[in-house]
């Protein structure tokens, strides 16, 4: 940026005092591209913005570079020009700041750490946790297992633990035998891990029905951590605190066992009662308990594994962020689809997408790929599901659960910003309020199919036309919803779905269906006014466990 006095000097001496440091940026970034090669898959071309003001005049330039066969060109053309001094180029100016400040953000700056990342001989964490605009935008959790679980006592309370919060999340939601309608902007982080040490490992294997079954586990388990990650005992904790926020408890023997081998799987996922979902199952195994275990199971020797890559916690964190922080239509468009992803790693001659990327040092490269086999979220469901959900004070450190909800205030970030570019987009159209989704198979016990609204918090006449709308217009979507269990190997067939649409709601095997969910919206706004959480007048009430109800 260049800034001279309205009297000063005129606007070719400004580009002329501006010129040898523009071309000296796009000369560095150039280098940087070629010294890369082909390491990155999604490279970024050089690029400077440049700011020129002579008092009230501003102008907004590009500089990029065009490569010849014989000569290379640094080029800068104008993008925008304007007097602040009036309202309109005023705010004009601001949206291409603001539009620059997001770009360098979200885009540009992550693949310039990618390039340095392929270059580095060792590892380079790259979070930020001291820079405002990347603090996860959580506004508040719930601290109640029972307001927000339609199975409060599903796991263990000596593993079960949610983020408390002094604010209280109040938020659109409607069940109704028909349907779920729901705020798109709530989503649930789950933290699921199994932790074995080699004090708790005879522990552990007496926890299986039998020595087969253990056997059986053991063997997969080993399998899977062929492709897992050194990490440090400390790692473990900072993953559930950058998921959750909630710190997990630290185990007096961890200090004994500082690496641990660990896998992870990130699922995206709707609940039987029409919860958006997003879940990290982990596996994690010490040094001393995956010698045991491969003894035990009559496996090989697990010398092979000291070949994995060690990955610090800072180069997990930023991954894990840039998930947190996706728009409301990502999270629920990779909830629909039923998104899963595997961490694993690379010889350096393999690609992993940017975006998934945690690290490339050594010659190894760390990161996430589309997974629809996923082993490691099976072999964990199996291990709670052994323990038995809702018994209480389970004697056992290998296992540890936490969740929280979360209020995303992002509802689209563009098209050149996606986490999930294997996957279309759910919201068709720019300015639909609302989406309609059907479960792939229907429990009579349950809400058939869900509507998410972006819009906001609306009242019951809003709701009852914009049920009338998604059913007019005919597009709906469909998911297979998961209740207590896990997928089954049947199921894997639903996972990274590219999202179908389809037309013309099922009316003909269930007539009068959008009818009757009208009829009782109507009946709803006859005797209540408006729903809890669609006005300041009537909040959603959440209580803690420890208050008391009183008479009045």
């Amino acid at each position: 940026m260049e800034a001279k006095s309205s009297k000063g000097r005129s606007r070719a001496e400004t580009h002329m005092q501006s010129a040898f440091c523009i071309r000296h940026l796009l000369k560095i970034q150039q280098d940087l591209v070629t010294a890369t090669g082909d390491e990155i898959q999604y490279r970024t071309d050089p690029l400077i913005w440049y700011i020129a003001t002579r008092g009230e005049q501003w102008d907004v330039y590009a500089g990029f570079v065009e490569v010849g066969q014989n000569i290379t060109r640094y080029v800068v053309v104008e993008l925008w020009s304007g007097n602040i001094r009036h309202r309109d180029a005023a705010l004009q100016l601001l949206l291409v700041v603001d539009y620059i400040f997001d770009w360098a953000r979200d885009g540009y700056r992550e693949a310039i750490l990618g390039q340095l990342g392929s270059l580095s001989i060792g590892n380079i964490g790259h979070s930020d946790p001291d820079i405002f605009s990347n603090i996860s935008r959580r506004l508040s959790h719930i601290s109640n297992q029972n307001e927000f679980s339609p199975h409060p006592t599903e796991y263990s309370q000596t593993s079960f633990r949610t983020e408390k919060s002094d604010e209280e999340l109040t938020f659109l939601n409607i069940s109704l035998s028909e349907g779920v309608i729901r705020d798109a902007a709530i989503i649930e982080s789950r933290f699921i891990l199994i932790r074995v040490t080699e004090n708790d490992v005879n522990d552990f294997l007496s926890s299986f029905q039998s020595e087969h079954d253990a056997r059986s586990w053991v063997s997969a388990a080993l399998e899977c951590l062929e492709s897992s990650w050194k990490v440090s005992s400390g790692t473990l904790i900072s993953i559930e605190s950058t998921w959750t926020g909630i710190y997990g408890q630290e185990h007096e023997d961890y200090q004994y066992h500082s690496t641990f081998y660990l896998n992870i799987s990130l699922s995206m996922f709707m609940t039987d009662h029409w919860e958006p979902v997003r879940q990290l199952a982990c596996l994690a195994v010490s040094e001393g308990a995956l010698d045991i275990l491969a003894t035990k199971s009559g496996s090989m020797a697990t010398f092979g594994y000291d070949a994995n890559p060690e990955v610090e916690s800072s180069s997990i964190e930023s991954v894990l962020q840039r998930t947190l922080n996706q728009s409301i239509m990502d999270n629920l468009t990779a909830a629909v689809s039923m998104l899963s992803l595997s961490s694993f790693f690379y010889k350096r001659s393999q690609r992993i997408d940017n975006h998934l990327r945690v690290n490339q040092s050594r010659g190894m490269a760390t990161g996430f790929r589309v997974d629809r086999s996923p082993r490691v979220a099976q072999l964990v469901h199996y291990v709670y599901s052994n323990h038995g959900f809702g018994q209480e004070n389970l004697p056992v450190t290998y296992l540890s659960f936490s969740r929280s909800l979360t209020r995303n205030k992002v509802q689209y970030r563009g098209t050149t910003i996606e986490m999930w570019p294997q996957l279309p987009r759910l919201v068709l159209e720019s300015g639909q309020q609302g989406v309609l989704v059907d479960g792939a198979s229907h429990n009579t016990d349950l809400p058939s199919c869900g509507l998410f609204v972006f819009s906001g918090l609306l009242d019951y006449q809003s709701l009852c036309r914009l049920v009338d709308r998604v059913f007019q217009e005919g597009i709906y979507f469909k998911t297979l919803q998961l209740g207590r269990k896990f997928l089954s190997s049947d199921d894997f067939r639903y996972l990274n779905q590219p999202l179908k649409f389809k037309r013309e709601w099922k009316d003909e095997i269930e007539p009068g269906f959008s009818m009757r969910w009208r009829k009782k919206l109507e009946n709803m706004m006859a005797n209540q006014g408006y729903p809890k959480g669609a006005a300041s007048s009537c909040p959603i009430i959440l209580s803690s466990d420890d208050e008391t109800e009183t008479e009045e």
